[in-house]
């Protein structure tokens, strides 16, 4: 998938296998389907916490899904890789599609 925007900022397109969010982040991608509509497709979306230890069964959470091309086509299976296959993308990876120079910190607010 293709990163194409990250909390409201557009972005310079970014491949990518996955995403990190935190709470309260947004990202836009854009998928890519196949050319062929010969099969359906099952995709699995696995959500990590850092902070709430792995139990089997129950975390991390694994959503499904159904790509659906057409009614009477077979369903494969995406297959699930390992995280480490991934490709992951660090914040600093992501430019701004503007490529407008960030603003400069000059003001600070302290709160009693």
């Amino acid at each position: 998938m293709t990163v194409i925007e990250a909390d409201g900022v557009e972005s310079m397109p970014l491949e990518v296998d996955g995403l990190s969010m935190g709470p309260g982040q947004r990202y836009s991608v854009i998928v890519t389907a196949h050319k062929s509509d010969e099969f359906n497709y099952i995709y699995n979306v696995t959500s990590y916490s850092r902070f709430i230890t792995k139990e089997e069964g129950l975390r991390p959470i694994v959503y499904t899904g159904l790509i659906k091309y057409k009614d009477d086509a077979p369903t494969k299976t995406i297959p699930v890789v390992s995280d480490n296959q991934l490709v992951w993308p660090e914040e600093a990876q992501l430019q701004a599609y503007d490529k407008q120079p960030r603003l400069p910190v000059d003001r600070q607010i302290e709160l009693t």
